[in-house]
């Protein structure tokens, strides 16, 4: 299956605010998500995480993007205050597929998801 018909644009977009209202975006590239093995990890500390953002609500490992055979996928790492997708709790370790223009919320973190061609 091509990366296209598995939803890999050239990048994926995650924008919105932390609990302090302050901007946040993080920018996924293709390349870096197909070769991070098992995936990009997005939390608060910067020995653990991928990518780190500064809200305290967030796990020091809180959830991480996976690329599988469906496409983009999303998983909560067993984090404390935990992962919604579009307002749905994720269970954890249970990776679900990722679509454009859907909202992660983690913590008091919420993010809008976007592709980039």
């Amino acid at each position: 299956m091509t990366d296209e018909a598995l939803g890999l644009a050239s990048a994926w977009r995650l924008a919105g605010t932390d609990g302090e209202g302050r901007d946040q975006v993080l920018t996924i590239n293709r390349d870096e998500l197909t070769s991070a093995y098992p995936g990009i990890t997005i939390g608060r500390h910067p020995e653990l995480a991928d990518r780190v953002v500064d809200e305290p609500s967030l796990s020091r490992r809180h959830f991480r993007l996976s690329r599988s055979a469906e496409g983009v996928t999303l998983e909560d790492l067993s984090s404390l205050n935990g992962t919604l997708l579009d307002g749905v709790p994720l269970v954890p370790y249970a990776p679900v597929r990722l679509a454009d223009g859907q909202t992660i919320t983690a913590g008091r973190l919420t993010l809008k998801v976007s592709r980039v061609a």
